[in-house]
């Protein structure tokens, strides 16, 4: 017998809906529209990752600064040479290579004097003793003389790591936030700085640097002003650095070119360039009893010329132009003027010849073109001095022969001689000088 049952049917799944072509086209991951919250994930993820990279980078970067200066020791030396012939030196002490407590105090005085810019600092408290001993220890030498050099500190403290993530700031805050926020990165090491300083002497051909600081080797590296490199090399610790040759450049020449060099711009500034000098010179002359007055007053006057010559150099004094001309034509109106006055020279007449020599020294030459731009620059001051004074008073000495060969020897006798040689030459020489003081007046 059959029984009839309902039908259930076996559980089917319900048919796919057809697709549209469109819909056929597109991948499956990508089926329906995006939503909009979204939408902007995946440039975050890219930013945030790029960030992160370089913040890595900047973080590797400044560790391997901070290895390459741990290998280069507890000191490094920068020597550079000027071409106006000075020299600098540099040395940079690491705190992180010293040992606690090395080198603590107060610093005490050198063999070149106080280290300028350290007394007082808390820097001295530190280290005060220990850059003072480095100091003790430390010799500068030209063609195997060693040179005294003036010493200071700088304050000059390296930053480290953190100091180049900082750097970054202005341009990515977010970078430079997490590099110097990583845990990796080590503290800013503690730079010290000693400078010391000093002029090149005359003629040298080389230099050597010795540091009595025991430690296996540090850098010296070495700059000429004008190169485009420097040359680097290692010196063992409490060794003499090999001999490093200047240039011709940045030497300046020895005394003795000094010497001849400003004998020959002493000479040149009377005959045939000084016509002022020359004038005064004639008017010493025209009222000149005989040959030994006329070389006391000359000597008195290349005094008063060296004295303010030496000044001037040194830059003590200094007087404008337009005050020093027009002084130095008065005086040549004064002796032109007390010539037409007086009949023989007073007993006193050195005394004002003397000081008319100092402003002529002062004034009358260029002393840019005598010494260097500094005040000793390598030059040796007293052979610049004496070179000019000698060349001056050549010059001088050939005016006053050639005048008294020419008119004093064989007229001064005559009766005449004063009427017609002494009065007019000497109101001619009032009248040149007059017209100097005025157009330099009215210039």
């Amino acid at each position: 017998m059959r029984s009839v049952l309902p039908d259930t049917g076996s559980p089917r799944s319900p048919k796919p809906a057809r697709r549209s072509s469109r819909q056929a086209a597109e991948p499956p991951g990508r089926r329906g529209p995006r939503p909009a919250a979204t939408a902007g994930k995946r440039p975050c993820r890219c930013r945030g990752l790029a960030l992160g990279l370089l913040a890595a980078w900047v973080a590797a970067a400044a560790l391997a600064a901070a290895a390459a200066a741990h290998e280069l020791g507890v000191m490094q030396v920068f020597a550079s040479f000027q071409q106006s012939g000075a020299y600098q030196i540099d040395l940079q002490v690491a705190e992180e290579h010293l040992a606690p407590g090395q080198g603590g105090g107060p610093a005490h005085p050198t063999r070149y004097g106080r280290i300028e810019g350290l007394g007082g600092s808390d820097d001295e408290r530190r280290l005060g003793r220990f850059l003072s001993d480095l100091i003790d220890g430390t010799t500068i030498a030209f063609d195997g003389r060693p040179v005294e050099p003036r010493v200071a500190y700088v304050s000059d403290p390296a930053r480290g790591s953190r100091a180049a993530g900082r750097s970054l700031r202005g341009m990515a805050p977010s970078i430079a936030g997490r590099a110097a926020e990583l845990p990796g990165m080590p503290a800013s090491p503690r730079r010290y700085r000693l400078r010391l300083a000093g002029w090149i002497p005359g003629g040298a051909r080389s230099f050597t640097f010795t540091s009595a600081l025991k430690t296996p080797r540090y850098p010296l590296v070495l700059a000429v002003e004008g190169d485009e490199t420097s040359l680097w090399k290692w010196v063992d610790g409490q060794r003499t650095s090999p001999p490093f040759a200047l240039p011709a450049r940045v030497v300046p020449p020895t005394s003795r070119a000094v010497a001849l060099r400003s004998l020959r711009l002493g000479f040149d500034g009377v005959l045939p360039r000084g016509t002022a000098a020359v004038l005064f010179v004639l008017a010493v002359f025209l009222l000149a009893g005989g040959v030994a007055p006329l070389l006391v007053q000359l000597a008195a006057f290349t005094l008063g010329q060296a004295a303010g010559l030496a000044l001037a150099l040194r830059g003590a004094v200094a007087f404008s132009p337009a005050v020093a001309e027009p002084a130095m034509a008065l005086a040549i109106v004064y002796l032109a003027v007390e010539n037409l006055v007086r009949r023989r020279p007073s007993s006193w007449r050195a005394v004002p010849l003397l000081a008319f020599g100092f402003l002529f020294g002062m004034a009358g030459p260029d002393a840019a073109s005598i010494a260097a731009p500094s005040p000793a620059g390598g030059w040796s001051l007293g052979a610049a001095i004496a070179g000019w004074s000698l060349g001056a008073l050549a010059a001088e000495s050939t005016v006053l022969a050639a005048a008294f060969l020419l008119i004093g020897l064989p007229f001064r006798h005559q009766l005449w001689y004063r009427g017609r040689v002494v009065v007019p030459a000497s109101c001619l020489i009032a009248l040149v000088g007059l017209y100097w003081t005025l157009e330099r007046l009215l210039s």
